[in-house]
Order: C-alpha cells, then structure tokens, then sequence
C-alpha cells in the first residue's frame, strides 16, 4: 500500500456476530437468512482486481477482523491508515448484536493482540471493527488514480464497493 491509496472493502462486517448470535441460538430467522446469504458470496473478483495496476495491496477479512487484516497491510508497507467508521458497511440485521456485545470469543482475543496500534475515537466502532469474519469480504488498497477503473469493474460485475478510508503515513485511526 502506499501513502494516499484509498482503503476499500467487498463485503459489510458483522458476520461474526452474527455466526455467534447462531451457535448460541439467539439469532432471529432473518439474521439467520442473512448469514447463509453472506457466508455462500464468493471472493472470486479478487482475481480481476489483481489485474488492475493501481490495486497496491489485498487481503481478505477474516479471524483478525478488520483492524486485524489492515494492520498487516500496514505493516507490510510501512504505512498507516485513516478509516473513516460512516463509510465502513455494516449489516444492518447485526446492529443489535453489536449494541449487546454478542461478539465472537476472539473478538476480544483481537483487540488484546492490536489496541496499542490504533487509535479508536469512535467507540461504536469497537464490535464491528474487531469482529471476526468466516468469509469476509475483501480488503484492498487502491491508487487514488485508478479508482474509476475499480468503480467500474465492480459496476460491470453488479457488485458494490465501499471506500473506507485512505493510507497515511503513520498510525491507524477510526473516527
């Protein structure tokens, strides 16, 4: 990744809390509906995006969540990241999990490993941003200069993109 590359995302967060909603049988017939649809969506543009030039870094987002996966892009580049939480897609039939913290085990075991590295000023970021994904979506970084050609592959593809953020020099921030 490299400073000034826009941080986007495939899929929205909140499928770990509603996997365990599931294992601990709380989770509602929809929410259930939800996850089924979310866990079968394959990562297949993946290999399309890989093509593209200006897409500098990939990864999926799985058992580290969010934060988890872009600290290790940021890591690996030796850059930071700047999210801003309003453009992060969640899934909307998770909204009350998160308000209860029915998180996963090892959304916790998470934040242990990096909450030295990230600065969280919005705090109803915490569940979603910690929170573990079977079958995420994807996480990659792109050049602000190819932007248009990723928009436009995801248009081709009727798939959505969401643009979460952008690389900076140091440190990684929610607001």
């Amino acid at each position: 990744a490299q400073t000034g590359d826009i941080i986007c995302m495939t899929k929205p967060l909140g499928i770990g809390m509603l996997a365990a909603a599931h294992k601990r049988e709380i989770a509602t017939d929809v929410q259930n509906e939800v996850l089924y649809k979310l866990l079968i969506q394959t990562n297949e543009i993946g290999s399309d995006l890989g093509r593209i030039k200006g897409v500098t870094a990939m990864t999926d987002v799985t058992g580290f969540g969010l934060l988890g996966h872009l600290l290790e892009i940021c890591k690996g580049s030796g850059v930071g990241a700047e999210i801003d939480f309003q453009h992060v897609p969640l899934i909307e039939e998770a909204r009350t999990l998160a308000q209860s913290f029915v998180l996963p085990d090892n959304a916790m075991r998470n934040w242990n490993a990096y909450e030295k590295e990230v600065q969280m000023s919005n705090q109803d970021a915490f569940a979603w941003m910690v929170d573990p994904q079977t079958n995420g979506g994807l996480l990659f970084t792109v050049a602000e200069s190819e932007i248009d050609e990723v928009r436009q592959l995801f248009a081709e593809k009727s798939l959505l993109v969401f643009e979460i953020g952008k690389i900076v020099e140091t440190g990684v921030v929610v607001r």
